[in-house]
C-alpha cells in the first residue's frame, strides 16, 4: 500500500508540473504539496540513505556551497 501511495504521489507531482509548465507558469511549491497531500511520509522514504550537508547565513552561501561540492 505504501508504495502505490508512493508512486500515486510522485506521478502526481509530475503531472501538476507538466500542467504548470503548459500553463506557462513558472516555479512553484504546488507539486511537492500535491505530492505531501497524497503521501505525507514521501520526502522520508525518497531520502532514505542520502547524505546531506546543510548551509546556512547570511552571506556566503552559494561560495560555501560551492567550495563543499569541490571538496566532496
Amino acid at each position: 500500500m505504501k508504495k502505490l501511495k508512493v508512486a500515486l504521489s510522485i506521478l502526481a507531482c509530475r503531472l501538476v508540473r507538466f500542467g504548470l509548465r503548459m500553463l506557462g507558469r513558472g516555479g512553484t511549491a504546488l507539486p511537492g504539496k500535491v505530492a505531501l497531500k497524497i503521501c505525507p511520509d514521501i520526502l522520508q522514504v525518497l531520502a532514505r540513505n542520502v547524505k546531506t550537508v546543510v548551509i546556512t547565513g547570511t552571506n556566503g552561501k552559494s561560495t560555501t556551497a560551492a567550495l563543499v561540492h569541490h571538496i566532496l
